[in-house]
């Protein structure tokens, strides 16, 4: 079994550039679990220093906006609104359905007796 990682890291410099605080992102890639070897991976829109905003707006695109769902951390209402409302009709329909077809199983019986 193989694992991959994204190791983010993010470093607060005391210079100060424009009266804003440099804070520089760099981010790892580990893509086997039997070596401790970590890759620099480097992101050819985002100048050094790489700035933690700027990385978001560059690699927008890349950027995962359903993080939670896809790790599997999501809980059921967290998913989307039309899945989550779809998913809720389905089991009231199917609540109403089996309620509907044990009473017209009553309703024949009666029926038959009389």
């Amino acid at each position: 079994m193989v694992f991959k990682s994204l190791i983010v890291e993010n470093y607060h410099r005391d210079k100060h550039i424009l009266l804003s605080w440099i804070n520089e992102t760099i981010i790892f890639y580990k893509n086997v679990t039997d070596f401790d070897d970590v890759y620099k991976y480097d992101i050819v829109e985002c100048l050094l220093p790489c700035l933690y905003n700027h990385l978001l707006k560059t690699e927008k695109e890349y950027i995962s906006k359903k993080w939670k769902q896809e790790c599997g951390i999501a809980k059921c209402y967290q998913l989307d609104r039309v899945m989550y409302f779809t998913l809720k009709k389905i089991i009231i329909l199917s609540v109403l359905f089996s309620v509907f077809s044990v009473n017209m199983e009553d309703l024949l019986k009666w029926l038959k007796k009389k």
